[in-house]
């Protein structure tokens, strides 16, 4: 299905600085609004199907489909996105609903005239019984560009005593653009001197401005240890690195 619009040319201008770090927020941003439901047939074989929303023939939104028939029924669905990053989901129920919200690309709008294509992808017949595409979907403007994160990583003391426990803190921040949802914050000792204690995942179902936490370790031999402390998001992903030393 594809739809056409007009773009005025000042309005297509700006959006292309939406990406940009010249310039203050706020921005002309356009997200794209991929709101269906989809039905398999309960006979599907197995294999990949993927609907797609697309401006200008610019992919925005993708959500990939496996459907599998080795113990019954199921399907594994999955969005990319920078606002949710990857987001991997799975049913046993024929009929899906997916709701996905997403930047347009760089080159997703120019002036004067543009489309907008859903389209669907399937390997061959027997696989989607229906695809609707609900009234809700399509362009939506913001002010807000993709979402920036900071983070800072601490501890108490770099030298450290065999057998001590010790807490490496995290502090991650939404420095500009729209929230971020699905954020991680993954915990990984580089060298076997210290041990975690705890999980090594710190999960954030929605980021809106400054969330801390902290890692819990142990000192499990002398020598020199790394500690590295990443972020897993849909948007840029900044990593701290602690180097410390361990005594008997």
């Amino acid at each position: 299905m594809q739809l056409a619009f007009r773009l005025p040319p000042a309005v297509a201008e700006r959006s292309h600085d939406c990406y940009t770090a010249r310039g203050e927020i706020p921005k002309t941003c356009f997200l794209i609004h991929f709101h269906f439901k989809i039905r398999f047939a309960l006979d599907s074989p197995p294999g990949y199907v993927n609907a797609s929303a697309a401006t200008n023939r610019h992919t925005a939104s993708q959500v990939v489909f496996a459907v599998h028939r080795d113990d019954g029924f199921k399907v594994e669905w999955s969005t990319l996105d920078l606002i949710r990053g990857y987001d991997p989901r799975v049913t046993g129920t024929p009929e899906i609903e997916v709701d996905n919200v997403n930047y347009l690309q760089t080159l997703g709008l120019r002036a004067g005239d543009n489309t907008l294509d859903f389209q669907l992808e399937v390997p061959g017949a027997g696989y989607v019984e229906s695809l609707d595409v609900l009234p809700d979907s399509g362009l939506e403007w913001t002010s807000l560009p993709p979402g920036r994160l900071s983070l800072a990583v601490s501890t108490v003391s770099r030298r450290i005593a065999v057998g001590k426990s010790f807490a490496v803190t995290y502090r991650l921040r939404l420095v500009s653009g729209h929230s971020l949802e699905n954020v991680g914050v993954l915990a990984r000792p580089v060298s076997d001197h210290v041990v975690l204690t705890g999980p090594s995942v710190r999960s954030i179902s929605l980021l809106q401005g400054l969330v801390s936490g902290r890692f819990v370790f142990r000192a499990k031999a002398p020598g020199s240890a790394t500690v590295n402390v990443h972020v897993i998001s849909g948007t840029n992903r900044p990593t701290k690195t602690l180097r410390l030393t361990i005594v008997k």
